[in-house]
């Protein structure tokens, strides 16, 4: 999940993530819908797409919505867990 700019791919290392799938052999599932003035809903969004996509692993990007001090974060994971292993 990013922020499609360049900064927004750059500080989410996507170009990292997609080499090690490829050496690793794993696919890497791409959500680049957040705006950037992303929000704790966009991430929620994000996620439950994701989800549906059928992730069984979550890096956790470099934007607003993960950052404790502005969005409920809390919030996001416990979304993820009761999605992913309930």
């Amino acid at each position: 999940m990013y922020y499609d700019s360049e900064s927004g791919r750059y500080f989410s290392n996507i170009d990292d993530a997609r080499e090690v799938a490829g050496e690793k052999g794993f696919e890497v599932i791409e959500y680049k819908k957040v705006a950037s003035t992303d929000d704790h809903e966009q991430c929620i969004e994000g996620l439950k797409w994701l989800v549906s996509q059928g992730i069984d692993a979550f890096f956790q990007p470099a934007i607003s919505c993960f950052d404790w001090n502005r969005c409920d974060v809390k919030g996001i994971y416990e979304f993820y867990y009761d999605e992913c292993w309930m």
